[in-house]
């Protein structure tokens, strides 16, 4: 005959074998652990972002200096082929 439980039976504690709560202690470990990276990753972002920011800033202010630069020199030398590393300006013909 098959055992059949009663609702009083059914609501008594159960106590895990040493294997089951070793398992469920590692996968609460796992998802702690995960949680964690997650957040330090969160927070790497918001400090990636930031730098990324100030780089963009300083970007745009190096391309205003050259545009400035360009415009100073088209005025003072007209148009025309400039060598930096010798330090020659060929205007155009």
């Amino acid at each position: 005959m098959a055992e059949t439980k009663t609702k009083e039976q059914s609501l008594q504690k159960v106590k895990f074998s040493d294997e089951e709560v070793k398992k469920l202690k590692t996968i609460r470990d796992n998802f702690s652990d995960i949680s964690f990276k997650l957040g330090q990753l969160e927070i790497s972002k918001l400090s990636l972002a930031e730098q990324k920011e100030a780089l963009e800033t300083e970007y745009r202010t190096a391309q205003n200096t050259e545009r400035a630069l360009a415009e100073e020199l088209l005025k003072k030398y007209g148009r025309g082929t400039i060598d930096i590393d010798s330090g020659e300006f060929i205007p155009v013909r």
